[in-house]
């Protein structure tokens, strides 16, 4: 799937897609959702949360519950996303994990746990009642990731606010490259709809509980030949 996306990418004339109408009103009742969603899932979740905050001080005492961290958001703003801390406190400063060279010298072994189920994202709810992010949508780049930053300019995909799950994200995340990425994020932006929302929450439901590969820099791990953990 993810050779023909790229060679429509490579293929398209007008680069830039424009939101139809339709679509434009469908961002007004995704807001909705994600605030009704976010809200209920923060209430119900509160228990996890107090937990995983528990675990994370006993495991690391001298390192703060939460990350924080300046990402790129709708209209190409930033805002700060906010994460349980999974690294320590010396791991490089902006940089994507799949770029460590050695990911067990950053990431705490309760860390790995968070990541490897994908717990470690949920604070971003938070980022989603505020208006930050949505549930769904292409992930929140960080401001030092050039290459597919220029790609999603170009092709519109900043209109959209970035998203806890997204398409690139359930079809394979480090190991995609820029150009792929961008592929399936434009792909989401073209048929954004209630129907694709929709599918795309079953996928990333069956990609979070099969715990499929997922890559930490050098750590590299893929179950039946699948690809990455949804996240980047």
């Amino acid at each position: 799937m993810v050779e023909c996306l790229t060679k429509r990418l490579s293929d398209t004339k007008n680069e830039w897609i424009e939101l139809t109408h339709q679509q434009k009103r469908y961002l007004k009742v995704k807001r909705l959702l994600d605030i009704l969603i976010s809200f209920a899932m923060l209430v119900l979740l509160s228990p996890v949360f107090l937990l995983v905050g528990i675990a994370i001080k006993l495991d690391s005492p001298s390192e703060k519950v939460w990350f924080q961290q300046m990402r790129v958001g709708q209209n190409n703003r930033g805002f700060v996303l906010i994460k349980f801390r999974s690294m320590k406190s010396d791991a490089p400063e902006d940089v994507p994990t799949r770029n460590f060279k050695n990911s067990d010298q950053y990431i705490t072994p309760l860390g790995k746990l968070l990541r490897r189920t994908s717990i470690d994202e949920l604070p971003q709810l938070w980022n989603v009642l505020k208006g930050d992010m949505s549930l769904l949508g292409p992930r929140p780049l960080v401001f030092n990731e050039g290459d597919i930053h220029s790609l999603r300019q170009r092709y519109g995909i900043y209109q959209l606010k970035p998203g806890i799950a997204g398409l690139a994200q359930i079809n394979g995340r480090d190991f995609l490259d820029d150009y792929e990425k961008v592929a399936y994020d434009r792909e989401y932006l073209k048929n954004l709809s209630l129907g694709q929302d929709f599918r795309l929450i079953w996928q990333t439901i069956r990609v979070v509980l099969s715990k499929k590969g997922y890559q930490d820099g050098d750590d590299l791990n893929t179950k039946n030949g699948d690809k990455g953990e949804y996240s980047y």
